[in-house]
């Protein structure tokens, strides 16, 4: 692990746990937080693409495990209103 060295950072959450594992595809790195989407240039973490959600109703919970890149597409999870 010795040439492992950072090469940027980037504010992507709002206050509070994050739980997501990011995937890279296509040149891009995407990530989710618990109300955010984005895609990031893993080069310099420039943020490309960013889609936020709206809750419809109050939240169970405020954690996010993720997404998934299937036939082009993005999916990602979200809670159920209280």
């Amino acid at each position: 692990m010795g040439g492992l060295s950072e090469v940027c950072r980037v504010h992507v959450a709002e206050p509070g746990p994050f739980h997501t594992g990011p995937i890279l595809t296509n040149n891009l790195m995407y990530l989710t937080t618990s109300h955010a989407t984005m895609a990031l240039n893993p080069a310099n973490c420039d943020i490309v693409w960013k889609a936020l959600y709206a809750p419809e109703g109050p939240e169970p919970w405020t954690s996010n495990r993720g997404l998934a890149h299937w036939q082009g597409k993005l999916v990602r999870g979200t809670p159920m209103p209280g």
